[in-house]
Formats: structure tokens, C-alpha cells, sequence
């Protein structure tokens, strides 16, 4: 029996509901095999330390941030590796 307080008589509903949902990505593919700590990162002009600011997966070829807030919609990712 639906509940008269949820729903009126006819299919037009009592409730609306708003869901808003950020996120940001802090995990990105690479290049399996890397040469462990042959890579340089650098976002917006600023060298970021492994381990501190970043872990990389050599034999996978991920790098996740750890502070993915840091990443704007214009920031500028620079990556070199072997």
C-alpha cells in the first residue's frame, strides 16, 4: 500500500532530489615497465618528490597522486620516463 505521505494520487511526485557529484582523477596510465626512478614529475612548473607527492607502479605503468586536489581543470602535467 503506498504511503499517502510520499506519493499523492496522482504519479506526480512530492519530492525532488538534487545529486551533485565531483571528482577528480588521481590515478593515470603510463607505459608498463618503466625504468624504476628514471621519471621526472612536474605539475604546474613544480618538481613533485616520489613517495612524498606521488606513487608510481613501474611494471604497471600507474601514477596516482596523493594530494589529486593540487590538479586543477587548467593544470599542466609533465611527465618524462624510460
Amino acid at each position: 500500500m503506498p504511503d499517502p505521505n510520499l506519493c499523492g494520487p496522482t504519479p506526480i511526485p512530492n519530492r525532488v532530489f538534487h545529486l551533485e557529484y565531483n571528482y577528480r582523477f588521481g590515478t593515470f596510465t603510463l607505459e608498463p615497465n618503466l625504468v624504476a626512478q628514471s621519471e621526472l614529475v612536474v605539475l604546474d612548473g613544480v618538481k613533485l618528490n616520489r613517495n612524498v607527492d606521488y606513487f608510481i607502479d613501474y611494471e604497471a605503468g600507474f601514477i596516482t597522486f596523493f594530494n589529486p586536489d593540487r590538479i586543477l581543470p587548467t593544470s599542466e602535467i609533465d611527465i618524462t620516463y624510460e
